[in-house]
Protein backbone atom coordinates (compact mmCIF):
# COMPACT_ATOMS: atom_id res chain seq x y z
CA UNK A 1 0.00 0.00 0.00
CA UNK A 2 1.35 3.52 -1.12
CA UNK A 3 1.87 6.02 1.88
CA UNK A 4 0.79 8.66 -0.44
CA UNK A 5 -2.61 7.00 -0.58
CA UNK A 6 -3.27 6.35 3.37
CA UNK A 7 -5.17 9.22 5.56
CA UNK A 8 -3.46 10.88 8.14
CA UNK A 9 -4.29 9.77 11.33
CA UNK A 10 -7.07 12.13 12.92
CA UNK A 11 -6.42 14.15 16.60
CA UNK A 12 -3.04 13.26 16.36
CA UNK A 13 -0.84 16.12 17.05
CA UNK A 14 1.11 17.35 13.74
CA UNK A 15 3.96 19.56 16.46
CA UNK A 16 5.33 17.76 19.39
CA UNK A 17 5.89 19.58 22.05
CA UNK A 18 8.24 18.50 25.20
CA UNK A 19 8.59 19.11 28.53
CA UNK A 20 10.39 18.56 32.15
CA UNK A 21 8.11 18.00 35.46
CA UNK A 22 9.48 17.07 38.99
CA UNK A 23 8.81 13.57 40.02
CA UNK A 24 5.17 13.48 41.78
CA UNK A 25 6.57 11.24 44.52
CA UNK A 26 9.65 13.47 45.95
CA UNK A 27 9.12 16.91 44.26
CA UNK A 28 13.00 16.37 42.83
CA UNK A 29 14.14 17.05 39.37
CA UNK A 30 17.24 14.79 40.07
CA UNK A 31 16.88 11.88 37.19
CA UNK A 32 19.04 9.14 35.89
CA UNK A 33 18.36 8.22 31.74
CA UNK A 34 17.72 4.50 31.22
CA UNK A 35 16.84 4.45 27.89
CA UNK A 36 15.09 6.13 24.99
CA UNK A 37 11.58 6.23 25.07
CA UNK A 38 10.47 3.66 22.67
CA UNK A 39 8.07 0.96 21.77
CA UNK A 40 9.28 -1.66 19.70
CA UNK A 41 6.35 -3.56 19.31
CA UNK A 42 4.30 -0.05 18.11
CA UNK A 43 5.51 0.55 14.41
CA UNK A 44 4.33 1.77 11.35
CA UNK A 45 2.84 -1.42 10.42
CA UNK A 46 -0.07 -1.09 12.63
CA UNK A 47 -1.12 2.43 10.85
CA UNK A 48 -0.72 1.01 7.80
CA UNK A 49 -2.88 -1.72 7.96
CA UNK A 50 -5.48 0.37 9.26
CA UNK A 51 -5.45 2.87 6.26
CA UNK A 52 -3.39 5.38 7.95
CA UNK A 53 -0.13 7.05 7.30
CA UNK A 54 3.16 6.04 9.41
CA UNK A 55 3.02 8.18 12.70
CA UNK A 56 6.17 9.07 14.69
CA UNK A 57 4.87 8.46 18.47
CA UNK A 58 7.84 9.04 19.89
CA UNK A 59 10.18 11.89 19.73
CA UNK A 60 13.56 11.59 19.63
CA UNK A 61 14.09 13.58 22.93
CA UNK A 62 12.00 11.67 24.88
CA UNK A 63 13.64 9.59 27.81
CA UNK A 64 12.83 7.13 30.43
CA UNK A 65 14.60 8.01 32.87
CA UNK A 66 15.09 7.29 37.11
CA UNK A 67 14.54 9.66 40.01
CA UNK A 68 17.75 9.57 41.52
CA UNK A 69 15.80 10.05 44.77
CA UNK A 70 12.79 7.85 45.51
CA UNK A 71 13.69 5.46 42.68
CA UNK A 72 9.92 6.41 39.95
CA UNK A 73 10.96 5.09 36.51
CA UNK A 74 9.16 8.02 34.52
CA UNK A 75 9.00 9.51 30.96
CA UNK A 76 10.85 12.80 31.08
CA UNK A 77 11.19 14.50 28.92
CA UNK A 78 7.82 14.09 27.56
CA UNK A 79 5.31 15.19 25.64
CA UNK A 80 2.97 18.12 26.54
CA UNK A 81 -0.89 17.36 27.40
CA UNK A 82 -1.98 18.57 24.57
CA UNK A 83 -0.08 16.10 22.70
CA UNK A 84 -1.37 13.42 25.03
CA UNK A 85 -5.00 13.70 24.54
CA UNK A 86 -4.29 14.04 21.15
CA UNK A 87 -2.35 10.30 20.83
CA UNK A 88 -5.12 9.12 22.75
CA UNK A 89 -7.69 9.62 20.45
CA UNK A 90 -5.51 8.31 17.68
CA UNK A 91 -4.46 5.20 19.15
CA UNK A 92 -8.38 4.27 19.78
CA UNK A 93 -8.47 4.05 16.09
CA UNK A 94 -5.91 1.39 15.77
CA UNK A 95 -8.09 -1.03 17.40
CA UNK A 96 -10.16 -3.67 16.25
CA UNK A 97 -13.98 -2.91 16.97
CA UNK A 98 -17.08 -4.66 15.82
CA UNK A 99 -17.69 -4.63 12.80
CA UNK A 100 -15.01 -3.13 12.01
CA UNK A 101 -16.91 0.37 13.01
CA UNK A 102 -14.97 2.71 15.23
CA UNK A 103 -18.54 4.29 16.06
CA UNK A 104 -19.74 0.95 17.57
CA UNK A 105 -17.20 1.89 20.46
CA UNK A 106 -17.08 -1.89 21.34
CA UNK A 107 -13.78 -3.64 21.14
CA UNK A 108 -13.42 -7.08 19.99
CA UNK A 109 -11.81 -9.17 23.09
CA UNK A 110 -11.67 -12.99 24.13
CA UNK A 111 -13.50 -15.05 26.96
CA UNK A 112 -10.44 -14.25 29.06
CA UNK A 113 -11.45 -10.77 29.55
CA UNK A 114 -14.57 -11.39 31.13
CA UNK A 115 -12.75 -14.26 33.35
CA UNK A 116 -10.13 -12.17 34.72
CA UNK A 117 -13.02 -9.53 34.97
CA UNK A 118 -14.31 -11.34 37.38
CA UNK A 119 -11.17 -12.32 39.31
CA UNK A 120 -10.52 -8.85 40.42
CA UNK A 121 -14.49 -8.18 40.79
CA UNK A 122 -14.41 -10.98 43.54
CA UNK A 123 -11.32 -9.18 45.03
CA UNK A 124 -13.19 -6.21 45.47
CA UNK A 125 -15.77 -7.91 46.80
CA UNK A 126 -13.39 -8.91 49.86
CA UNK A 127 -13.92 -5.25 51.02
CA UNK A 128 -16.61 -3.99 49.26
CA UNK A 129 -19.97 -5.47 48.18
CA UNK A 130 -22.51 -2.86 47.57
CA UNK A 131 -22.93 0.91 47.05
CA UNK A 132 -21.50 3.44 44.31
CA UNK A 133 -18.54 2.18 42.43
CA UNK A 134 -16.66 4.61 39.87
CA UNK A 135 -14.31 2.91 37.05
CA UNK A 136 -11.92 5.57 35.72
CA UNK A 137 -11.20 4.86 32.32
CA UNK A 138 -13.85 2.25 31.30
CA UNK A 139 -13.45 1.71 28.23
CA UNK A 140 -16.05 -1.22 26.93
CA UNK A 141 -17.72 -0.81 30.04
CA UNK A 142 -16.91 -4.77 31.41
CA UNK A 143 -15.86 -4.42 35.23
CA UNK A 144 -19.06 -1.49 35.17
CA UNK A 145 -21.23 -4.39 33.36
CA UNK A 146 -20.12 -6.90 36.08
CA UNK A 147 -20.41 -4.39 39.26
CA UNK A 148 -24.15 -3.11 37.89
CA UNK A 149 -24.78 -7.59 37.93
CA UNK A 150 -23.77 -7.58 41.34
CA UNK A 151 -25.77 -4.98 42.81
CA UNK A 152 -23.52 -2.33 42.28
CA UNK A 153 -25.02 1.06 41.50
CA UNK A 154 -21.92 1.54 38.53
CA UNK A 155 -20.47 5.17 36.78
CA UNK A 156 -17.38 5.91 34.81
CA UNK A 157 -15.45 8.25 33.16
CA UNK A 158 -13.64 7.73 29.43
CA UNK A 159 -11.82 10.43 28.37
CA UNK A 160 -12.33 9.65 24.61
CA UNK A 161 -15.23 10.65 22.49
CA UNK A 162 -15.02 7.19 20.84
CA UNK A 163 -17.27 5.24 22.78
CA UNK A 164 -19.95 7.92 23.67
CA UNK A 165 -22.85 6.38 21.51
CA UNK A 166 -22.27 2.97 22.59
CA UNK A 167 -22.36 4.08 26.19
CA UNK A 168 -26.07 5.13 25.63
CA UNK A 169 -27.33 1.62 25.78
CA UNK A 170 -25.53 0.87 29.09
CA UNK A 171 -26.86 0.19 32.48
CA UNK A 172 -24.26 3.07 34.42
CA UNK A 173 -23.61 6.57 33.54
CA UNK A 174 -20.38 7.93 31.83
CA UNK A 175 -18.84 11.30 31.90
CA UNK A 176 -17.36 11.82 28.85
CA UNK A 177 -14.04 14.06 29.21
CA UNK A 178 -11.29 14.20 32.08
CA UNK A 179 -11.59 12.54 35.51
CA UNK A 180 -10.87 15.97 36.75
CA UNK A 181 -13.70 17.92 35.52
CA UNK A 182 -16.12 15.22 36.23
CA UNK A 183 -18.64 16.83 38.17
CA UNK A 184 -19.45 13.98 41.04
CA UNK A 185 -20.17 15.20 44.70
CA UNK A 186 -17.23 14.22 47.74
CA UNK A 187 -17.75 11.61 49.80
CA UNK A 188 -20.26 9.64 47.24
CA UNK A 189 -18.16 6.59 46.13
CA UNK A 190 -17.78 3.78 47.54
CA UNK A 191 -15.41 1.91 45.40
CA UNK A 192 -13.47 3.38 42.52
CA UNK A 193 -11.19 1.74 40.34
CA UNK A 194 -8.31 2.82 37.60
CA UNK A 195 -7.38 -0.20 35.60
CA UNK A 196 -4.16 0.42 33.37
CA UNK A 197 -4.96 4.84 34.10
CA UNK A 198 -2.51 5.89 36.72
CA UNK A 199 0.31 5.15 34.37
CA UNK A 200 -1.26 7.50 31.67
CA UNK A 201 -2.31 10.31 34.05
CA UNK A 202 -0.12 13.53 33.55
CA UNK A 203 -0.17 14.87 37.17
CA UNK A 204 -0.70 11.53 39.39
CA UNK A 205 -0.83 13.72 42.90
CA UNK A 206 -3.92 16.12 41.39
CA UNK A 207 -6.19 12.85 40.39
CA UNK A 208 -5.52 10.94 43.67
CA UNK A 209 -6.40 14.14 45.51
CA UNK A 210 -9.75 13.94 43.28
CA UNK A 211 -10.19 10.06 44.02
CA UNK A 212 -9.54 10.91 48.10
CA UNK A 213 -12.02 13.59 47.82
CA UNK A 214 -14.57 11.80 46.23
CA UNK A 215 -14.55 8.09 48.23
CA UNK A 216 -16.56 8.10 50.79
CA UNK A 217 -14.38 7.34 54.51
CA UNK A 218 -14.11 3.71 54.34
CA UNK A 219 -14.05 3.62 50.41
CA UNK A 220 -11.48 1.63 48.87
CA UNK A 221 -9.14 2.33 45.90
CA UNK A 222 -7.79 0.21 43.07
CA UNK A 223 -5.30 0.39 40.90
CA UNK A 224 -3.67 -1.57 38.45
CA UNK A 225 -0.47 -0.17 36.64
CA UNK A 226 2.66 -2.27 34.62
CA UNK A 227 4.80 -3.64 37.32
CA UNK A 228 8.50 -2.08 36.25
CA UNK A 229 9.91 -5.01 38.61
CA UNK A 230 8.14 -7.98 36.90
CA UNK A 231 10.81 -10.33 36.12
CA UNK A 232 9.84 -10.08 32.93
CA UNK A 233 10.73 -6.36 32.48
CA UNK A 234 14.16 -7.57 33.69
CA UNK A 235 14.60 -10.39 30.69
CA UNK A 236 12.98 -8.55 28.25
CA UNK A 237 14.94 -4.72 28.84
CA UNK A 238 14.22 -2.71 26.18
CA UNK A 239 11.70 -5.33 24.11
CA UNK A 240 9.58 -5.02 27.24
CA UNK A 241 5.52 -4.55 26.11
CA UNK A 242 4.78 -2.14 28.38
CA UNK A 243 7.39 0.55 27.13
CA UNK A 244 4.21 2.32 25.31
CA UNK A 245 4.75 6.29 24.23
CA UNK A 246 1.27 6.80 26.24
CA UNK A 247 2.75 4.98 29.48
CA UNK A 248 4.09 8.01 31.27
CA UNK A 249 5.10 6.36 34.65
CA UNK A 250 6.55 2.83 35.61
CA UNK A 251 5.53 2.05 39.23
CA UNK A 252 6.84 -0.88 41.84
CA UNK A 253 5.27 -1.80 44.52
CA UNK A 254 7.15 1.04 46.52
CA UNK A 255 6.94 3.70 44.28
CA UNK A 256 3.14 3.43 43.88
CA UNK A 257 2.73 2.41 47.48
CA UNK A 258 4.73 6.06 48.60
CA UNK A 259 2.65 7.83 46.05
CA UNK A 260 -0.80 6.49 47.56
CA UNK A 261 0.56 7.70 51.20
CA UNK A 262 1.77 10.93 50.28
CA UNK A 263 -1.84 11.43 49.20
CA UNK A 264 -3.71 10.14 52.21
CA UNK A 265 -4.04 6.46 51.51
CA UNK A 266 -3.41 3.24 53.13
CA UNK A 267 -2.21 0.05 51.32
CA UNK A 268 -4.14 -2.89 52.24
CA UNK A 269 -3.47 -5.25 49.35
CA UNK A 270 -1.38 -5.63 46.80
CA UNK A 271 -0.68 -8.64 44.24
CA UNK A 272 0.69 -9.12 40.47
CA UNK A 273 -1.02 -10.74 37.62
CA UNK A 274 -0.13 -12.26 34.34
CA UNK A 275 -1.96 -11.38 30.83
CA UNK A 276 -1.19 -15.14 30.08
CA UNK A 277 -1.58 -18.26 31.44
CA UNK A 278 -1.04 -21.70 30.20
CA UNK A 279 -4.08 -22.02 27.73
CA UNK A 280 -2.17 -19.04 25.85
CA UNK A 281 0.90 -21.00 25.64
CA UNK A 282 -0.72 -24.58 24.22
CA UNK A 283 -2.29 -22.61 22.20
CA UNK A 284 0.67 -20.87 20.80
CA UNK A 285 2.46 -23.87 20.76
CA UNK A 286 -0.38 -25.55 18.55
CA UNK A 287 -0.17 -21.84 16.11
CA UNK A 288 3.53 -22.74 15.67
CA UNK A 289 3.25 -26.14 14.52
CA UNK A 290 0.80 -24.71 11.92
CA UNK A 291 3.04 -22.15 10.66
CA UNK A 292 0.80 -19.22 11.96
CA UNK A 293 0.68 -17.41 15.03
CA UNK A 294 -2.57 -15.14 14.45
CA UNK A 295 -0.47 -12.21 16.08
CA UNK A 296 -2.65 -9.32 15.41
CA UNK A 297 -0.95 -6.08 16.45
CA UNK A 298 -3.28 -3.50 18.75
CA UNK A 299 -2.72 0.37 19.36
CA UNK A 300 -2.02 -0.57 23.04
CA UNK A 301 -0.53 -3.34 25.12
CA UNK A 302 -3.38 -5.47 25.79
CA UNK A 303 -2.45 -6.42 28.91
CA UNK A 304 -6.00 -8.57 29.99
CA UNK A 305 -7.05 -9.56 26.49
CA UNK A 306 -6.62 -11.53 23.46
CA UNK A 307 -7.87 -8.87 20.08
CA UNK A 308 -8.66 -11.29 17.58
CA UNK A 309 -9.59 -10.31 14.18
CA UNK A 310 -10.60 -11.92 11.31
CA UNK A 311 -8.56 -9.66 8.92
CA UNK A 312 -5.35 -10.50 11.03
CA UNK A 313 -2.22 -11.31 9.30
CA UNK A 314 -0.26 -14.41 9.65
CA UNK A 315 3.22 -13.89 11.37
CA UNK A 316 5.82 -16.53 10.74
CA UNK A 317 7.11 -19.62 13.23
CA UNK A 318 9.99 -17.61 14.17
CA UNK A 319 8.44 -14.56 15.17
CA UNK A 320 5.80 -16.46 16.91
CA UNK A 321 8.51 -18.93 18.67
CA UNK A 322 9.65 -15.62 20.28
CA UNK A 323 6.49 -14.83 21.39
CA UNK A 324 5.72 -17.52 22.94
CA UNK A 325 8.98 -17.50 24.73
CA UNK A 326 8.22 -14.19 26.38
CA UNK A 327 4.82 -15.44 27.46
CA UNK A 328 6.76 -18.38 28.97
CA UNK A 329 9.02 -15.76 31.14
CA UNK A 330 5.73 -14.54 32.42
CA UNK A 331 3.81 -17.40 33.47
CA UNK A 332 6.76 -19.55 34.94
CA UNK A 333 7.60 -17.11 37.84
CA UNK A 334 4.05 -17.33 39.08
CA UNK A 335 4.38 -21.02 39.46
CA UNK A 336 7.58 -20.50 41.08
CA UNK A 337 5.82 -17.70 44.14
CA UNK A 338 7.50 -15.04 43.42
CA UNK A 339 5.03 -12.78 44.48
CA UNK A 340 4.98 -9.41 43.14
CA UNK A 341 8.03 -9.99 40.94
CA UNK A 342 6.11 -12.53 38.81
CA UNK A 343 3.60 -10.52 37.39
CA UNK A 344 3.77 -8.34 34.28
CA UNK A 345 1.13 -5.78 35.83
CA UNK A 346 0.50 -4.42 39.50
CA UNK A 347 -3.09 -4.00 41.57
CA UNK A 348 -2.73 -2.10 44.82
CA UNK A 349 -6.16 -1.70 46.63
CA UNK A 350 -6.09 1.28 49.33
CA UNK A 351 -8.70 2.41 51.73
CA UNK A 352 -8.95 6.27 52.22
CA UNK A 353 -7.16 7.65 55.56
CA UNK A 354 -9.48 9.54 57.54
Amino acid sequence: MKVETLQTIPWAPQEIHLETLACPVCDQKNFKHLRKAENLHLDHKLFTRKGYKPYPMHPEEASIAECRVCGLVQVNPRRKSEDLIGLNNALHLMKDYKDGKVESGEVLTGEGDRALSEDRFRKIQAFKREGKWLDVGCGAGRDLDLAVENGFEGYGVELSEVKKEFYKNKKFTVHIGSFEEAPFAENSFDVITMWDVLEHVEDPNRVLDKVHALLKPDGIFVAKVPNHAALNRRVNGRWWDMYHPLHLYYFTRRTLGLLLEKRGFQVIHAYSINPYGLGCLIKDFAKIFKGNSGETESAAPAPEASQTSANAPASNPLKATAKTAFRIVDWLPKKASLGLLAGNFLVLTARKSV
